[in-house]
């Protein structure tokens, strides 16, 4: 058998699988609670690394006896001003968890996105997330003796 999309009473489009011959499986999908972003920090800073983590939750039912194959799994993408992200070296990927190594003060006003789907869904959710970025310098004062220079 095939997945098919169907039309229902629903309030969004939804679509259905149905699985093997003897036994068959509906599955409503719809669209996931709008993502939470967390930071492990509320001062996000330049040369720190900083966490983000999205979390959000499925509003699908599913019957007790599917099997675990066909249970749908919530994704997570991340971009950065509209663009997707990779694990460069400076971002990690992590399943619903950006991982910034470095912040720079580039990263100032930049508007970071977590979006959810779940696997086999059509539908997804976003969630913004635009950074405030603060530079702590050191400031350090160079106290001169003017006893030396005079004597020099």
């Amino acid at each position: 058998m095939t997945t098919s999309d169907i039309t229902t009473g629903v309030k969004s489009p939804s679509h259905l699988i149905i699985r093997s011959q003897t036994q068959g499986w509906i599955i409503l999908y719809d669209f996931p609670s709008t993502p939470v972003i967390s930071k492990s920090t509320s001062e996000v800073v330049v040369t720190r690394v900083l966490v983000m983590t999205c979390s959000t939750r499925s509003t699908i039912i599913l019957p007790d006896n599917i099997p675990s194959d066909l249970k749908p799994i919530m994704e997570y993408r991340w971009q950065r001003d509209n663009k997707n992200l990779t694990n460069d070296g400076r971002h990690i990927l992590s399943g619903n968890t950006l991982i910034i190594e470095k912040v720079q003060r580039q990263d100032n006003n930049i508007t970071y996105r977590c979006i959810a789907q779940e696997s086999g869904s059509k539908f997804s959710r976003n969630k913004d997330i635009t950074l405030d970025v603060f530079c702590k310098y050191k400031i350090s004062y160079l106290f001169t003796n003017s006893y030396l220079f005079n004597n020099m």
